[in-house]
């Protein structure tokens, strides 16, 4: 490996918007040749990957959760990108009970999972859509390209935040835009050291309409000054030691963006048909739903006497704001 790698890292979210099941936030974390700052994976790992739908069956599609997956296309795509991309980090997981766990470093009991009425007798066998082999293949292959570039995925953690959690917090904060910031701060203090003395770039998307962010840096700080470079409507960027943290709109674009975006978006889709399965052994006529505001007011009127009858606590199922 280069002595001179530079650390690449991209944070990303799914699931702030919906009332039912979890908010995921990602964060994947890449040791690149030379400058980061410089650094466009995407080509240098154009052998294997691809920002374009049109690349299909020939490289990895790995951009904006939001063009890798469609609900008419199905979940193929998206599973096969984001198990190729995990397995290029070490993860093997047979099951979303395993993934969840691997995600986040801990057993499931202290995942915030236990309250999810659906676990374990409605977690899914994964590939749930894709072939295994050709996932297997892909993992082969991204590996490849990326020892050939000097590339290493060195990190790859989520929070997964399930609705009693993501309650308390609202509760504490107040604001969703400062709940997803808290989150996300959280993870990157589990892959980023402000006192690694190796030069960084941290890429995200902008948190709502927040343009500064230096106030809520200073617990990853530590010791070390936070400089403002920038603060505006399209991007905020600091400096702190001998990293730059860049938030900006349209943050998918660059590819540890992307990646942690189809790893949150993966998860969050996983957690939602594992719902639906649970909703629908009790009501098996019950539309599914992606839990988006005005069809999960529509199911949580159908499920709601069935939820009293099985005793599972409002703050287990909806989420306040």
């Amino acid at each position: 490996m280069n002595t001179a790698c530079e650390l690449l890292i991209g944070m990303d979210e799914a699931g702030l918007g919906p009332n039912l099941g979890p908010l995921v936030v990602t964060a994947t974390r890449w040791e690149v040749p030379g400058k980061a700052s410089q650094c466009d994976l995407l080509s240098l790992l154009s052998d294997c990957v691809s920002g374009q739908s049109t690349c299909k069956g020939t490289r990895l599609h790995i951009a904006d959760s939001k063009a890798v997956y469609s609900t008419a296309a199905g979940l193929g795509s998206l599973e096969q990108s984001a198990l190729a991309l995990l397995g290029t980090a070490g993860c093997n997981a047979r099951s979303l009970g395993e993934l969840l766990s691997w995600l986040q470093g801990a057993r499931l009991e202290t995942c915030g999972l236990a309250g999810e009425a659906w676990h374990p007798e409605f977690d899914l066998p994964l590939p749930l859509a894709a072939d295994a082999d050709e996932v297997q293949q892909w993992v082969g292959r991204l590996r490849k390209s990326m020892e050939s570039q000097h590339v290493r995925l060195t990190s790859l953690r989520s929070q997964v935040v399930f609705p009693r959690r993501f309650n308390q917090l609202i509760d504490e904060l107040d604001n969703k835009s400062l709940l997803l910031s808290t989150v996300t701060f959280e993870l990157l203090g589990e892959v980023w050291n402000a006192a690694d003395d190796r030069r960084a770039l941290v890429i995200g998307d902008k948190h709502g309409g927040r343009n500064r962010y230096d106030d809520l840096l200073c617990d990853l700080a530590g010791e070390a000054f936070i400089f403002r470079l920038e603060e505006g409507r399209q991007r905020s960027c600091y400096r702190i030691g001998n990293a730059e943290l860049r938030f900006q709109v349209g943050g998918e674009e660059h590819f540890p963006v992307a990646a942690a975006s189809i790893i949150s978006k993966y998860v969050r889709e996983l957690t939602m048909e594992a719902f639906n399965r649970f909703w629908s052994s009790h009501l098996p006529d019950i539309r599914p739903t992606k839990g988006y505001p005005q069809d999960a007011r529509r199911f949580r009127e159908q499920v709601e006497e069935q939820r009293l009858a099985l005793e599972i606590a409002e703050d287990d199922f909806w989420r306040s704001r």
